[in-house]
């Protein structure tokens, strides 16, 4: 029975291995934005990973170069803080179009594949210092993620975001084996379910703590899939909603971008940067993202 085991269990590694050589085994989400031999990322004991600064990748506050002097504000700043959605620019430039060049200062600090537990340790070290008027969260559907799990492999990170909260997790075998990965993946209990969303609860509690610290005001825009609502899975509706029901017992002003996403199905608009990433906003939507911001009074 025991060499039975063994022999299953080795087989389903070798199995796995074959099958799946670069994959999580639905154990969790594997990055695919390349970060390179260490250029532009390095490991971060806390983050799991972080971006190199001062090398024109981003400057020394963590934002993407841009035109403004820090140290001289000629407007009031909007510091946009996210992941890849913010780190893109779509709906900042939509928004810069709205509210014009002149009237506030943009900057960018959204950060490829960040949840808001990184992007809040982000703001803490370096945002924070662009001392802003107002900090703008873009909240993706897909930050109830766990802050990653990084390994470096042949000069490279390899970024695991598991879909089970970080303690429960025993990384040196997440590492080394493909069967440990898929069992992770297959074992999610509600406990799990509920962990994650209390860290959310928390996250945007001391984020909205941070800014107000600070002196600036905290609002979060609820980014929707970018599909019809019909089509959307469960939990991805599930994520959604819960977003909305944190940030109301929170007090957190926010805004839902589902009403001009539907707007801008209605009339044809493409909505995604790219056929087939429903993740990532086209310019299109964008300006439907900005036109209801600004009639919601945003800024």
């Amino acid at each position: 029975m025991v060499f039975g085991l063994c022999f299953g269990v080795l087989g389903l590694e070798l199995g796995l291995r074959l099958l799946y050589p670069n994959s999580a085994v639905g154990g969790a989400t594997k990055f695919e934005f390349e970060v390179g031999a260490y250029k532009n990322y390095q490991a971060d004991s806390e983050t799991g990973f972080m971006p190199k600064l001062g090398n024109g990748f981003y400057d020394e506050v963590g934002c993407l170069p841009n035109c403004y002097a820090l140290h001289e504000a000629h407007a009031p700043r909007l510091l946009f803080v996210g992941d890849s959605v913010t780190r893109r620019g779509k709906i900042i430039e939509a928004l810069e179009k709205a509210y014009g060049s002149k009237n506030f200062e943009y900057w960018n600090a959204g950060v490829e594949s960040f949840n808001v537990a990184q992007e809040l340790v982000f703001f803490r070290r370096h945002n924070a210092a662009v001392n802003p008027k107002h900090v703008i969260l873009t909240l993706h559907n897909n930050d109830y993620l766990e802050t990653p799990l990084v390994f470096a492999r042949g000069g490279k990170l390899e970024i695991f975001a598991t879909h089970r909260t970080r303690e429960s997790i025993n990384p040196w075998l997440f590492e080394n084996s493909h069967s440990y990965r898929w069992i992770s993946g297959w074992i999610l209990s509600s406990s799990q379910r509920s962990q994650l969303r209390e860290r959310m609860r928390a996250d945007l509690a001391a984020f909205a703590e941070e800014a107000s610290q600070r002196g600036a005001a905290f609002s979060v825009l609820v980014l929707p899939v970018l599909k019809d609502e019909k089509a959307w899975k469960s939990v991805e509706l599930s994520n959604h909603l819960t977003s909305l029901e944190l940030l109301k017992e929170l007090k957190i002003r926010h805004f839902d971008l589902r009403l001009p996403l539907q707007k801008a199905l209605a009339k044809g608009v493409a909505v995604e940067q790219e056929p087939g990433d429903s993740w990532h906003p086209s310019p299109e939507v964008s300006d439907y993202f900005a036109s209801y911001l600004k009639e919601q009074q945003l800024l």
